[in-house]
């Protein structure tokens, strides 16, 4: 009976290989958020990327590489921006939040976007965030 507890072994492979890379679902609770402050923009204004860290820990990150996404049927498309960062990394402590100023650009098409940000908050454990969609409009 070697296959008694194939069950249980496969379920431990797949968590193992789940907890290396996490993904946030944004309706579901963390330990670090990424929000945006509201459901809908106009081309050309700024939108605050807010993140917060509820770990217990510090976090290293810089909100500069989240990148902007575009709806498209059923798929989430990046949108090419003409951005530089700056090599810098923010510290953030247990509690804190920041906020990212992110420019909308006039030529942007109306349409369902949202912010994915990916990055090792403790420096081990990729970790990636999705902002809720947000509409942004033409004026």
């Amino acid at each position: 009976m070697r296959f008694r507890n194939a069950p249980v072994r496969l379920l431990i492979t797949l968590c193992v290989l789940l907890t290396s890379c996490r993904l946030v679902d944004p309706h579901g609770p963390t330990d670090v958020t990424l929000e945006v402050e509201n459901t809908g923009y106009f081309a050309g204004q700024t939108v605050n990327l807010m993140i917060g860290n509820f770990t217990g820990g510090t976090i290293h990150y810089n909100l500069c590489y989240a990148r902007l996404e575009r709806r498209a049927s059923d798929e989430w498309i990046p949108v090419e921006m003409e951005d530089t960062c700056d090599e810098v990394t923010f510290t953030l402590e247990h509690g804190e939040q920041a906020t990212y100023e992110y420019h909308l650009e006039e030529s942007i098409p109306a349409d369902t976007y949202r912010f994915v940000y990916s990055f090792a908050p403790a420096g081990d454990d990729e970790l990636t965030l999705i902002t809720s969609s947000f509409d942004i409009s033409r004026t």
